[in-house]
Parts: C-alpha cells; structure tokens; sequence
C-alpha cells in the first residue's frame, strides 16, 4: 500500500511538474522516491527476486529521506546477496539497515 501511494505522489507531482511549475520540496521529494520505486520495478528478462530481498528493497526505499540517493542496481544486487542472511524475524532490521549503508555510502563515494 505504501508503495502505491508513493507511486501515485510521483504521478501527480510528475504531471506538475510537467507544465514549468517550480516543485515544492515535497513535490520533489516525491518524484525522487517515485524515480526510485520505477527504477526498482523495472527489471530485464530472468531478473527474479525472492520475497524477502523484495521487502528489503521496498523497505528501504519508502523508509528513507526521499531526496536520498540511493544506487538501485546496487541495492538490487545487495539486496539478493544480503536476504539469505536472514534465518530469523529479529535479523530483518540489522541486515535492512547494513544494506541502507551500503547504498548510500556507495553513491556518495562515486
């Protein structure tokens, strides 16, 4: 559900934007998530993704600063490597916030 309605904020805020106006903070906020959300949904032939590593990714979008940078295909790869990881409930947020860094980390560093 959360998903959807970032998708629907980047809609509306797209179509705004689209006729010249300048972009509340929230507006842009909103096209940047929602740039995220289409970049994740967006996947080549045989790109397959478990459940989890879905979870983990969505998580981490919706969950963080909207105008955050975050490094989609390596959130893609960490978020498959990093899902088997988790055997148990209480390991789902240590290894959400580990894979938090690295995408953010990385991006600032390139």
């Amino acid at each position: 559900a959360a998903a959807l309605q970032a998708m629907a904020a980047y809609n509306q805020a797209k179509q705004f934007a689209h006729f010249g106006s300048s972009l509340a903070a929230t507006a842009k906020g909103d096209i940047n998530k929602g740039e995220h959300l289409r970049q994740l949904f967006t996947q080549t032939p045989g790109e397959t993704y478990n459940l989890l590593a879905q979870q983990l990714m969505l998580d981490v979008i919706l969950e963080t600063d909207p105008m955050a940078n975050i490094d989609i295909p390596l959130l893609k790869r960490q978020a498959k490597q990093l899902e088997p990881e988790i055997k148990v409930d209480n390991e789902y947020e240590p290894t959400k916030q580990q894979l938090k860094e690295q995408v953010f980390s990385q991006k600032a560093a390139a």
